[in-house]
């Protein structure tokens, strides 16, 4: 018989358990709520409006014992709670320390990776340049001959002239709006693809508290905050340059800044 030193797989409570233990493990507490909520009510509707000392002083009682089962819920909302932290926070420890000899041996090989692409993304940048640069000098040659055979009264080759202008610009248009980061990506003989990813992100264009970012900390009170509601403001406005993909809205305190981040999948 083969025997195994493997420790059995962990088996969490499930949800059902869960609360099942905890309707028992608190039905003390359940019990005194009930208590609390009739004198409550009872109360209240005996002195809707506080109007002297002795109702004060009962009504006082009242509210501290109410006030002192929240805070005994909340002991036992930390201690039931406390086991299930602790595992997750283990589980979280023992990952970032499985994780940690790798990063050390992966991080030089995708910096390297990401300069090759960003060279090959500069690349393509200046080829989609040239392309667009042509298909433009193309176009407007279409177009002169169309004009051309317009002023000789040639209807026939007007009309194809044109046609032929019109292709020549939608080529440099297409050539001016294509992405070199989107142009660029490697393939491995395993099945992996890294490829450039561009994204826009902003940037405080001066420190919180000076007058030129001081309308975003009005109503917010940290940086993050602040970053969150400038982030749902560009969502909402979703209006973005179609050539470059940069957000057009003009935002007060910040700037837009380009990205480009590795990606292996």
């Amino acid at each position: 018989m083969t025997t195994s030193n493997a420790p059995p797989p962990l088996s969490p409570p499930g949800l059902a358990e869960v609360r099942a233990w905890l309707d028992y493990a608190t039905e003390t507490l359940a019990l005194r709520r009930d208590e609390l909520v009739n004198a409550l009510l009872a109360v209240h509707e005996a002195h809707p409006q506080v109007t002297d000392e002795a109702t004060a002083e009962l009504v006082t009682d009242d509210v501290n014992m109410a006030v002192k089962w929240l805070a005994k819920v909340e002991q036992t909302r930390k201690a039931e709670k406390e086991p299930y932290i602790r595992g997750g926070q283990e589980v979280d420890a023992f990952i970032r320390k499985l994780c940690a000899p790798l990063s050390p041996a992966l991080d030089p090989v995708r910096a390297s990776l990401t300069a090759y692409h960003n060279r090959r993304a500069e690349a393509a940048r200046l080829a989609r340049e040239a392309a667009a640069r042509e298909a433009e000098e193309v176009a407007r040659a279409a177009a002169q001959k169309a004009a051309d055979a317009l002023a000789t009264a040639a209807g026939a080759a007007a009309l194809d002239a044109a046609q032929e202008a019109a292709v020549a610009a939608e080529k440099a248009t297409q050539a001016a709006l294509a992405r070199p980061s989107a142009m660029v990506q490697t393939r491995g003989m395993y099945g992996g693809v890294a490829s450039l990813r561009q994204t826009w992100d902003f940037e405080f264009d001066s420190p919180p508290g000076t007058a030129a970012a001081a309308c975003w900390w009005v109503e917010h009170s940290s940086e993050e905050e602040v970053k969150v509601a400038i982030g749902a403001k560009v969502r909402a406005a979703m209006d973005r340059d179609p050539k470059t993909g940069e957000p057009r809205g003009k935002i007060p305190g910040i700037r837009w800044v380009k990205k480009q981040t590795l990606q292996v999948r």
